[in-house]
């Protein structure tokens, strides 16, 4: 999760962009009519030395589903017998994590680095690395609803062959993240993204929120125009529950400030960013007593 803050700059819609942007007015939206008002389908778990053993009640909240963001990142495992060092002498429990009620479906993201641009320039090993989880993550006792290869992606950045060959070498189901870091709109990111994402690889979409990049309702316009021009099936929102601290870094986000995100985003498919570092069990309640369940 990329937790740079965007510059803005405008995008002068073409004429297939203008008629895609009247879409949404012409059309029932959200897809799943008949979901709750409040509810949060998923959430992700960015493995760290300070959640190895993520437990909480995000249940309550209607999770059912997990994405694991990285199963090894910066050369350092979660799992064992990877060939890779192990990231702590202990892992993650994941036979009690694949019993949670908010882990009945997971998908596990496979090799990352923690520094984008370097990630960037090392698809070739990270590819590797994931080819090495790979079999390692199948005899866990996971519910397995896919893969997700966890190199970010905006348009600040043209993948190359190397990125295609990589792709084409993992397992499906298989998705990837994006965010618009240069804020070019909904319509700019779809074009993007089309040029160079095959065609059986999902897309997870960072709403910004958290950055203050925009507002819900915005991130909302980009969930629907990607929706209609790469399907249903592939695009998925990552809602960001968190905010900047004053004192740097960033925090939770209170419940008043990530209701409007759910309430936008009623109905599709959205995971929380993230649950073991920024779903504690005081807002998990204050988020249940507000009806998200």
């Amino acid at each position: 999760m990329d937790l740079t803050q965007p510059p803005t700059q405008a995008l002068t819609l073409t004429r297939r962009a203008a008629m895609v942007a009247m879409l949404p007015c012409a059309v029932s939206w959200p897809p799943s009519s008949g979901a709750p008002l409040r509810h949060l389908g998923g959430m992700v778990w960015q493995p760290s030395l300070r959640t190895l053993r993520p437990q909480g009640n995000w249940a309550q909240l209607g999770i059912r589903r997990l994405l694991v963001q990285w199963t090894a990142v910066d050369s350092q495992a979660f799992v064992p017998g990877t060939g890779l060092p192990p990231i702590a002498a202990e892992l993650p429990d994941w036979e009690r994590i694949a019993a949670e009620p908010w882990a009945q479906e997971v998908i596990v993201g496979l090799a990352a680095m923690h520094g984008e641009a370097q990630a960037r320039a090392s698809v070739a090993l990270l590819v590797e690395q994931a080819h090495a989880l790979v079999p390692i993550v199948q005899r866990l006792p996971l519910k397995l609803g896919g893969w997700y290869f966890p190199l970010e992606v905006d348009p600040t950045w043209l993948p190359g062959p190397e990125w295609s060959q990589g792709l084409a070498q993992l397992p499906r189901p298989l998705w990837i993240s994006a965010y618009d870091s240069a804020n070019l709109g909904p319509h700019a990111l779809a074009d993007w993204i089309e040029r160079w994402l095959p065609g059986d690889v999902g897309v997870f979409f960072q709403d910004g929120v958290g950055v203050h990049a925009r507002s819900p309702e915005v991130a909302l316009k980009y969930l629907q125009v990607l929706t209609y021009r790469l399907g249903q099936a592939r695009v998925q929102m990552i809602a960001e529950a968190f905010r900047p601290a004053p004192e740097g870094g960033f925090r939770s986000a209170t419940a008043t400030e990530f209701l409007p995100q759910i309430d936008a985003y009623k109905g599709w498919e959205v995971l929380a960013f993230d649950g073991p570092h920024y779903l504690g069990e005081p807002l998990v309640a204050e988020l249940v007593a507000q009806g998200v369940r």
